[in-house]
C-alpha cells in the first residue's frame, strides 16, 4: 500500500464559429507529465501550464483510440490551435476543412475550451484498487494556447481571460455618476459577473472622471492597477477590484512547521527597527478650466500631479528627498486631489512594510491546499520566538506523476500591529 499524487484534468469543448454543433464533448485525463498553476492578486489573471504525456489518448464513441500526445499506428493528435491541426504524421488542412483522423472530423482540443484541474492524494492498495483520499480544484478557466510541439503543452487562464476581451464603449465616466464598482458593473452587464468593490460589497472607491477610448475591460483593469494601485482578480464569478486585496472572509488558517511540513525556504527574518522604507504616493488628476476653452467650446483640461513622501517618522519634506537613505516604494492613486488625503493613504500602507518577522517564501506539500488570502501560521519548535501569522500573497502549485508541491509567498504579518477592526475591514 502506498500514497501518490492524484491529478484529474477535465476539458469541456466549447462551440465556436467553425464548429458550432459537433464540439460538445467532455474529456478527462487522470495524469499529466507536469503542470503548474500560478495564483496571486498581483497578476490580474491566474495561469496554468500543462505538459501532456507523449502517448496519452482518449476513446471516441466507437471505442476508437485517439492519440493526443504522440503517434501510434500512423495516427497523430487531433488538437487545433486556431491556425492548424497539430499532427505528428497527418497534418492536413484542405480549404479550411479538417481532414478526419480516427473518424473524428473536428478537433478534440481547441483554444477557448474550458478546463478544470484537480489535485490531491491517491491511496494505492495491494490489489490494484485504490481511492482518492483528498482532492481540491486548484484551477478553472480556458485553454488559451496550444504549443505546436511534441509533447503537447497547454497554456490556460482563468475567467479573467474572457473578461479581458470585452470591448468598452468610448465614454467619460463622471465621478458624480460612477464609482469603480458601478463603472465595471455597467461594462460587464449581462456577463453573470459580480463586481465587488469593498469587503461588504458597498460602493466606496472613486477615481474621479475616467475616460475610456478604444479599450477592453482588460485595458481598464490594467490602467486601474498601474495608475491607481487598484488591483483586480477573480474569485469564482466574483470580480474583486479595489485598493483592498485581502478579504477577511477568505482568511483560513493553515499551520506550517519548519521541522515538519516546510520542505525548504528562502525566508529571511527581519526586525522592524532595521527597516527603513518610505512611501512615495502619487496622484494625477485631470481638471477642467473655467476660463479657457477649446474650439468646440468645451473646457480645456490639464493634468495635475501631487506627490508626497512618507516615512516611519512622518512626512519627508520635498527638499530632503534627495538625502533620504532608505528604500522608496512608489504607489500611484487615482481621484485624490488634496495633499492631506494623499498623506493619509501613504500612512495606511506603511504597516505593510514595517513588521518584525519573515519575508520570502517556502515550499510545502500539496496538502493542505492554500490560496492567496489565506493565512500561514508559522511554527518553529527550536526558536519559538519566530512564530507568527502571515497573509499569503501568492501560491505556485506544481504537480505531475511524481510530486505535488506548493510554493507559498508571504506578505503581511497580522498577529502584530493590526487591530481587529483593521483585519475585519480588509487589508
Amino acid at each position: 500500500m502506498s500514497m501518490r499524487p492524484y491529478t484529474m484534468i477535465t476539458i469541456v469543448q466549447q462551440p465556436n464559429d467553425v464548429f458550432k454543433i459537433q464540439r460538445t464533448k467532455t474529456f478527462s485525463l487522470d495524469f499529466v507529465n507536469s503542470g503548474q498553476v500560478v495564483s496571486s492578486w498581483q497578476n490580474l489573471t491566474d495561469t496554468a501550464k500543462i505538459t501532456l504525456p507523449r502517448n496519452i489518448y482518449i476513446l471516441d464513441e466507437s471505442n476508437n483510440r485517439i492519440n493526443l500526445g504522440g503517434q501510434i499506428n500512423g495516427q497523430g493528435p487531433t488538437i487545433y490551435n486556431n491556425e492548424h491541426v497539430i499532427n505528428a504524421v497527418v497534418n492536413q488542412v484542405l480549404q479550411g476543412q479538417i481532414i478526419a483522423v480516427n473518424a473524428i472530423d473536428y478537433p478534440v482540443i481547441m483554444r477557448g475550451d474550458k478546463i478544470k484541474i484537480e489535485v490531491g492524494i491517491f491511496f494505492d492498495q495491494m490489489n490494484g484498487q485504490g481511492e482518492v483520499l483528498e482532492s481540491n480544484v486548484i484551477f478553472e478557466g480556458y485553454i488559451t494556447k496550444i504549443k505546436n510541439r511534441i509533447p503537447i503543452e497547454l497554456e490556460c487562464e482563468d475567467e479573467m481571460w474572457k473578461i479581458k476581451q470585452i470591448p468598452v464603449v468610448n465614454k467619460v465616466w463622471k465621478s458624480s455618476d460612477y464609482t469603480v464598482q458601478t463603472m465595471l458593473t455597467e461594462m460587464l452587464a449581462g456577463k453573470n459577473i459580480t463586481v465587488i468593490d469593498r469587503v461588504t460589497g458597498s460602493v466606496q472607491t472613486n477615481v474621479g472622471d475616467f475616460r475610456t477610448q478604444n479599450e477592453t475591460v482588460g485595458d481598464i483593469l490594467n490602467r486601474l492597477k498601474t495608475e491607481g494601485s487598484i488591483y483586480s482578480y477573480m474569485r469564482g464569478n466574483e470580480l474583486r477590484c479595489s485598493g483592498i486585496v485581502y478579504y477577511p472572509q477568505d482568511r483560513i488558517e493553515c499551520v506550517f512547521a519548519f521541522q515538519e511540513n516546510i520542505i525548504n525556504d528562502d525566508l529571511e527574518y527581519q526586525r522592524k527597527e532595521d527597516i527603513n522604507v518610505a512611501i512615495k504616493a502619487i496622484s494625477q488628476t485631470i481638471t477642467k478650466s473655467n476660463s479657457e476653452f477649446n474650439k468646440d467650446n468645451s473646457p480645456k483640461q490639464k493634468n495635475e500631479r501631487l506627490e508626497v513622501l512618507v516615512g516611519k517618522n512622518g512626512v519627508i519634506k520635498k527638499a530632503d528627498w534627495g538625502n533620504y537613505k532608505g528604500s522608496i516604494v512608489s504607489l500611484p492613486f487615482l481621484g485624490i486631489t488634496t495633499e492631506e488625503e494623499l498623506i493619509r493613504q501613504a500612512e495606511l500602507y506603511l504597516p505593510k512594510f514595517y513588521y518584525t518577522g519573515f519575508k520570502g517564501s517556502f515550499t510545502t506539500f500539496g496538502i493542505p491546499m492554500v490560496k492567496h488570502g489565506y493565512s500561514a501560521v508559522l511554527r518553529d519548535n527550536i526558536l519559538p520566538e519566530r512564530n507568527g501569522e502571515y497573509l499569503i500573497k501568492s501560491v505556485i502549485t506544481t504537480f505531475g506523476t511524481q510530486s505535488l508541491r506548493q510554493k507559498v509567498l508571504l506578505h503581511l504579518r497580522i498577529d502584530r500591529g493590526y487591530t481587529v477592526e483593521q483585519l475585519n475591514s480588509g487589508l
